[in-house]
């Protein structure tokens, strides 16, 4: 089954869909080795990952696509994937989209900034006007080849325009085709329920970010409200800087590893995790398949 049919009969059911985030393809693997039905990729994540530096607009579309092409390749659940502000104007987003299905992602959410675009967590975001915005959703919903692929709204007015102006553009995104909407940076319970309740029918999406002005809500909770799918986009790169900030001044300090033992992974369990044996089987099997075939006598070889 495609991976983006696996995420439409995944939305059919009653029950929220969480979605980790995850910088490459180690915490991709992670996550569905989890248990998780779907995985994330952030944009800020793949930025400090890629680039070394925070999510300041640097990426480009070819850059996040490969990335993402290579997150989607190693694991078998479905793939949802940051795809900033489609990368330029109406023609571009219709390419972005192109290419994040060529990818094997199952779907891509485009937001309403200007650019150069930053983190909306930042401070200081520039958003569009309305219709820039709505013709960018247009734009990526008729680029789609695939119906099943998920093209989703998402607004970052809330902190310039307000809640009032985010719910506004949620339902003017739905009628202009978005399979699903993403208001970003809501700042209370109140608001998170209001555009549950106002935004209209279309699914929607809520962003767990690890900002201190973002609720911090139960995947229950959000399901209760009427939300869809929850994702958590920041938290494993925030834990693997904080690991990358105690074990190398240890090492320095120490001349050693032994310090940090507790917070690694035992070298076998992590070559577990990562499926070595089951390689080296696939390895052995071609490689006696191979054997065969070049015996005298075997099929298509002389005899």
């Amino acid at each position: 089954m495609k991976r983006t049919t696996q995420l439409r009969r995944l939305l059919e059911n009653p029950q929220i869909l969480v979605a980790p985030g995850c910088h490459d393809a180690l915490g991709a693997r992670f996550i569905q080795r989890a248990g998780f039905s779907v995985a994330y990729v952030t944009g800020y994540g793949v930025a400090c990952s890629l680039l070394g530096r925070p999510d300041v607009g640097e990426i480009t579309q070819t850059e996040m696509v490969a990335h993402a092409a290579r997150i989607a390749a190693a694991i078998d659940i479905p793939l949802l994937c940051d795809a900033d502000t489609g990368y330029g104007g109406p023609l571009n987003v219709q390419r972005t989209v192109r290419e994040f299905q060529r990818a094997g992602v199952a779907g891509i959410h485009i937001e309403d900034q200007q650019e150069p675009k930053r983190c909306a967590a930042m401070g200081g975001v520039r958003v569009t006007d309305l219709p820039t915005a709505v013709a960018r959703v247009r734009a990526a919903v008729e680029a789609k080849s695939d119906p099943d692929f998920l093209v989703i709204a998402r607004t970052d007015c809330r902190p310039s325009l307000g809640v009032d102006a985010a719910i506004e553009r949620a339902r003017a995104f739905a009628d202009a085709g978005a399979d699903m909407i993403y208001v970003e940076l809501l700042g209370s319970r109140d608001e998170v329920a209001r555009v549950a309740r106002e935004a209209g029918s279309t699914p929607l999406l809520f962003d767990m970010f690890d900002h201190p002005k973002v609720p911090v809500l139960s995947a229950a909770e959000l399901e209760e409200m009427g939300y869809r799918v929850v994702t958590f986009p920041f938290t494993s790169t925030l834990a693997y800087a904080k690991v990358l900030a105690d074990i190398y001044p240890s090492i320095l300090r120490t001349g050693g590893a032994s310090e940090v033992a507790d917070r690694r992974m035992e070298l076998h369990a992590f070559e577990e995790a990562m499926g070595l044996a089951e390689i080296w089987r696939g390895v052995e099997k071609l490689q006696g398949a191979a054997a065969e075939a070049g015996r005298p006598g075997s099929e298509g070889t002389p005899g």
